[in-house]
């Protein structure tokens, strides 16, 4: 009883140690079987190796044709399947080494019964090879479609992700074209997945879906072609190479399709057919082979069937042991792994309080003690991911605190501005009048009345530029016409009023943008509004140059200042530089005490394209 309890012990110390008690049992049933069969055996030993001396020759021309026929099969479904170079490679050399074998066999064969069976396996190899080369020769030219096909989905892909890009610099962007490219390119994608999956595995539905996509292209693209009106000359060169690469696309897709449903099911099945007659004939072959083996099994047969009666109550009784050992350990290893399982689906679910709480000395019971350890180290990881994500939420609340704090400033900032560039220019104006009007009053009254006429037609303008600063802050002068015009109507009045002597020259063809002509124009008046308040000038000449660079020039022949000397409350020439640099624009100012003031001011439209792309 004691040895009992010992190896009881011993066998509890690990699943190992009873499983391997339970293989030492069932290798104990299985020697002594195998004891039984050894004597059994040595009676007939003799007789079994002159039957297969005899057969020999049958059973190995047998054997080698089915084993490379069976071989050419499965590399030319391997090459079928994926189509790779070195499978292709693989399938022509089995086809190669296959016709000859069979021509070696044919050559080195006397016995007529062999020689009728293999000339139809010659005749079998001959049809299925030319089926090969068939098919093989019309997936090269799927193949050249497929290339074509994706190269033009790339062509197409990229056009289409540049036309939004650049077709609307100077417009509102027209929404429906966007969406129309954006869902050619969508449903593009979609068919050379489809294209993909026909090319690796064949199926019907694929068809249908890829006939699906082209029809979804051509209704996208019509779309488009309905408002490429609305692009530009850049975007209308883009579509265009858009629009012939999409019918390629169109016809090769086709094309594709009617290749694969005409021309490859053809072949396809010309192979298969060919495989059956090779197969066919390699069963001719291998019955011929069975034959042999018949016959030989016959001669072993009688003498093997008292051995078989006898091995059969030794199996029966191992079978019985071996059952019962399974039993018991199977029993006593799937208990403890179902609890296992019942509390991993309680974790699964949720229940983090959970525990196996297993004694066992075995790897089941430390694997138990391993999983409570994790579901605590899992418990504490996710408390602390609750408090980090808390953590988050506060800085994220206050990073939103403050984006919404600076975007109100920049808000203020930007109405202060077009005050300045509006209505402080206008009050201004008004203001000098008002003095001129006053001082010519008693001495020159007709002046006096055409400055008070000024005054009037400014104050309506401020009005006006008040009106317009607040739905939206667009300069009156711009309104219905262009920067050009703006600025020879405005500086005309104001050069009247103050009598100064205006040199105007105007040249080149307005590209700018509504935002550039804005901009520009603020600058102008900011600048001028110097000249006539601080100068002292008797004369403005203004220039403009449209071209690659537009360039403002306002000089005047006053009494200039010291560029290094300005009055800290001066805030012209900073909101005046702040707003070009806005539109990407320069300022340059040149002035010497005395001499007068030239400022200049330069927006390159081109520099702005290329920074919206970037």
């Amino acid at each position: 009883m004691a040895l009992v309890r010992v190896g009881a012990d011993f066998l509890a110390r690990r699943i190992s140690y009873r499983i391997l008690g339970g293989y030492v049992m069932l290798l104990a049933a299985m020697l002594l079987v195998l004891l039984l069969a050894i004597s059994r055996l040595a009676n007939y030993s003799d007789s079994v190796t002159q039957s297969i001396t005899h057969a020999s020759p049958h059973i190995q021309l047998g054997s080698t044709v089915a084993q490379q026929i069976a071989t050419v099969r499965l590399a030319v479904a391997k090459y079928l399947r994926t189509q790779a170079p070195v499978d292709y490679n693989e399938a022509t050399n089995a086809l190669t080494l296959l016709g000859t074998n069979i021509d070696n066999a044919l050559v080195g064969s006397s016995d007529s019964a062999q020689i009728d069976p293999l000339r139809q396996v010659q005749d079998s190899y001959v049809t299925y090879l030319n089926a090969f080369r068939n098919l093989v020769a019309v997936i090269s030219r799927r193949e050249q479609l497929y290339i074509s096909l994706l190269s033009l989905q790339t062509a197409i892909e990229t056009r289409l992700y540049q036309i939004p890009k650049i077709a609307f610099t100077d417009t509102k962007p027209d929404i429906a074209a966007i969406e129309a490219s954006n869902q050619v390119v969508a449903h593009i994608q979609l068919a050379s997945n489809e294209f993909t999956v026909l090319r690796l595995q064949p199926r019907e539905d694929s068809v249908i879906w890829l006939h699906s996509e082209l029809l979804q292209i051509q209704l996208w693209f019509d779309i488009l072609s309905a408002h490429a009106g609305s692009l530009t000359d850049g975007a209308k060169v883009l579509y265009a190479e858009v629009s012939e690469r999409q019918t390629v696309f169109q016809q090769r897709a086709i094309e594709f399709m009617n290749l694969y449903e005409g021309d490859e099911q053809g072949a396809r099945d010309g192979l298969e057919q060919g495989g059956i007659q090779l197969e066919h004939s390699s069963n001719v072959v291998l019955n011929q082979t069975l034959n042999a083996l018949n016959g030989t099994a016959t001669t072993l047969t009688a003498d093997a069937s008292s051995s078989q009666r006898a091995l059969l109550l030794m199996l029966v009784v191992a079978s019985v042991a071996s059952i019962a050992v399974s039993i018991v350990l199977t029993i006593s290893l799937t208990r403890p792994l179902r609890e296992l399982s019942r509390v991993a689906q309680a974790i699964t679910a949720g229940d983090l309080a959970i525990r196996a709480r297993m004694s066992g000395r075995d790897e089941i019971g430390q694997l138990a003690t391993a999983f409570d350890q994790m579901t605590d180290s899992l418990q504490r990881s996710l408390e602390t991911e609750r408090a980090a994500n808390e953590q988050i939420r506060e800085q994220t609340a206050q990073i939103a605190r403050q984006t919404q704090a600076n975007a109100v400033m920049e808000e203020r900032q930007r109405i202060a501005r077009e005050l300045h560039d509006s209505v402080k220019q206008q009050l201004f104006s008004i203001s000098l009048s008002a003095g001129a009007a006053l001082n010519l009053l008693t001495t020159d009254p007709e002046a006096s009345r055409n400055y008070m006429t000024h005054i009037k037609q400014a104050g309506r303008e401020a009005q006006t530029e008040m009106k317009n600063l607040l739905q939206e802050l667009v300069p009156a002068p711009l309104q219905g016409h262009r920067l050009d015009e703006a600025l020879d109507h405005y500086l005309r009045s104001l050069c009247d009023v103050h009598r100064l002597r205006l040199t105007w020259v105007a040249r080149g063809h307005n590209t700018l943008s509504p935002s550039d002509e804005h901009a520009l124009f603020r600058a102008a008046q900011e600048a001028i509004a110097n000249v006539i308040r601080h100068s002292g000038a008797s004369s403005l000449h203004v220039e403009l140059s449209f071209g690659t660079e537009t360039t403002l020039l306002v000089e005047d022949d006053g009494n200039g200042f010291d560029p290094g000397v300005i009055s800290p409350g001066s805030t012209g020439l900073a909101i005046m530089k702040a707003r070009l640099e806005r539109v990407r624009g320069k300022v340059v100012l040149r002035t010497t005490p005395g001499k007068g003031t030239r400022i200049e001011m330069a927006i390159n439209p081109e520099d702005m394209r290329i920074g919206e792309s970037l």
